[in-house]
């Protein structure tokens, strides 16, 4: 990702898919939240929510140093396995007030956390069978990004470059996309996945 963002503006998207998640996860029942997520294999709906929820707790109390790996994020979802939903939301939104001008402070170095509250509400969404908040502004910006951070033409829909991009759709698919030329498995950041996805 090459271009400037304000760092308010990336505050202000994480606000966005905050206010989001939070409203959709405060609806779900019990069976809902048990559901599982194609996006984040071994995961529910509820533990994908403990994750992102996880996210802002270990970042401010300095506990995240790069990218967190598969143990990590799994000690997150045990944390949060015995908390309901509507603590889970309140201890997001009691991070608001930290959260948002270590965000505006840091700018695009912190992106990471929003790019990744974006994708695991696609996560959640999807796993649900809805198709909401598929063009807000923190994808769009995310989109542009990937669009022009590439060196060519990424010769598919908005969604799918995202759902790709961050390892949501298999090798298989993405390399089958009509490319002008061959396709370079480095367009992944995570991911490809084993196994097909369609969303």
């Amino acid at each position: 990702m090459s271009s400037e963002i304000p760092g308010a503006q990336l505050a202000e998207f994480y606000t966005q898919v905050r206010v989001r998640l939070c409203a959709t996860m405060s609806g779900l029942t019990a069976e809902e939240l048990a559901t599982p997520v194609p996006g984040c294999p071994g995961w529910t709906v509820k533990d994908t929510f403990g994750h992102v929820v996880g996210n802002p707790q270990d970042g401010l109390a300095g506990r995240i140093q790069g990218i967190p790996d598969e143990e990590f994020t799994s000690g997150q979802v045990a944390r949060f396995a015995d908390v309901s939903v509507a603590d889970m939301i309140a201890s997001w939104e009691s991070t608001e007030p930290q959260m948002a001008p270590v965000i505006t402070a840091i700018g695009r170095n912190i992106a990471p956390i929003v790019i990744d509250a974006h994708i695991h509400e696609q996560d959640i969404l999807n796993a649900l069978g809805r198709n909401e908040a598929r063009d807000v502004p923190g994808l769009r910006w995310f989109v542009e990004e990937t669009r022009s951070d590439w060196p060519m033409d990424i010769p598919a829909d908005d969604f799918e470059v995202i759902r790709a991009r961050l390892g949501r759709r298999s090798l298989a698919q993405v390399s089958a996309w009509p490319w002008q030329g061959d396709f370079d498995p480095s367009f992944f950041i995570f991911g490809p996945r084993d196994d097909d996805l369609v969303e």
